[in-house]
């Protein structure tokens, strides 16, 4: 597997380059959602949204912090990753006789993690990621 950074807008390069930790993971009416919350700041702010909206079609979450099998991830306090050749995606395309693939050829696994948690998302589209609207006002 080979792991490589996700891309975002400028404007959150720089913010997303401190460390992060993942505050929720949302499944509502809005779709599926991740807030991650800046360490340094006492009052967990900025929140930076990745919002998958309805595009996630399968996800795990573990509480093992940094997996050994994903240890040679060299995208250090990036908190998104996209994997390319995904055996955990291989893995659930085999489980669906391969079925999930044939219907969504363009799936990708996405990794984001911080000291405690490791989230794998399998999506449609990438994530629109972007500041928690409460910090515009």
């Amino acid at each position: 597997m080979k792991f490589i950074n996700f891309k975002t807008a400028t404007t959150l390069d720089e913010i997303l380059n401190e460390d992060f930790f993942i505050s929720s993971i949302i499944t509502d009416e809005k779709g599926f959602r991740l807030i991650l919350y800046n360490s340094k700041n006492e009052n967990f702010l900025p929140e930076i949204v990745v919002d998958f909206e309805f595009n996630v079609e399968d996800y795990r979450v573990s509480n093992e912090g940094r997996r050994p099998d994903h240890s040679n991830m060299e995208c250090s306090r990036w908190p998104i990753i996209e994997v390319q050749d995904s055996d955990y995606l291989k893995k659930l395309d085999k489980e669906s006789d391969g079925i999930l693939l044939f219907i969504n050829p363009n799936l990708k696994h996405y990794i984001m993690g911080d000291q405690d948690y490791v989230v794998d998302i399998i999506s449609k589209k990438k994530p629109l990621v972007y500041l928690n609207k409460y910090l515009n006002n």
